[in-house]
């Protein structure tokens, strides 16, 4: 077990750490035949003020190929809050329109389908991120939009 603690000042907004966590040999000399483990473990830290938040935006929207080839969305946003933003935790629905504007089919981007072909996006404060998201229908030619509802309270 390790802790990890804040001894900083006052924050502004969500600052991004690697953290590393190496074992070290019980006894490096002695001599042993087989093999021997040690095992490093990194993690991501955020420290974040108390009373910060995100400010998810989608910049840009527009059909693309996924990395396999099949039908996707290439969607770029950025984060104009204090606080680190998760796509999954925005309340974030992809719409799929027709040429006329009515709305063919919709994605909540927090399900499990949609979610499976990338995971989960974080965006740290002031930062711009694009990712491809799988789809399950062909949106070539279609207009595509993104509505954030925000995170839930």
């Amino acid at each position: 077990m390790f802790r990890l603690q804040w001894l900083g000042g006052a924050l502004e907004r969500t600052e991004a750490f690697h953290a590393a966590v190496e074992q070290l040999p019980i006894n490096p000399n002695e001599r042993v035949n087989g093999i021997r483990f040690l095992v490093t473990f990194l993690v991501n830290v955020y420290v974040s003020p108390e009373r910060s938040a995100p400010a998810l935006r989608v910049v840009s929207v527009e059909p693309a190929a996924t990395a396999a080839g099949g039908p996707g969305a290439r969607l770029t946003l950025e984060n104009l809050g204090t606080r680190y933003a998760y796509l999954s935790q925005s309340g974030a629905v992809l719409r799929v329109r027709r040429p006329s504007g009515e709305t063919e089919r919709s994605f909540a981007l927090d399900d499990d389908e949609i979610r499976r072909g990338y995971g989960d996006v974080l965006v740290l404060p002031g930062a711009r991120k694009q990712v491809v998201l799988a789809l399950p229908v062909p949106v070539a030619g279609k207009t595509l939009s993104v509505e954030i509802a925000g995170p839930p309270s």
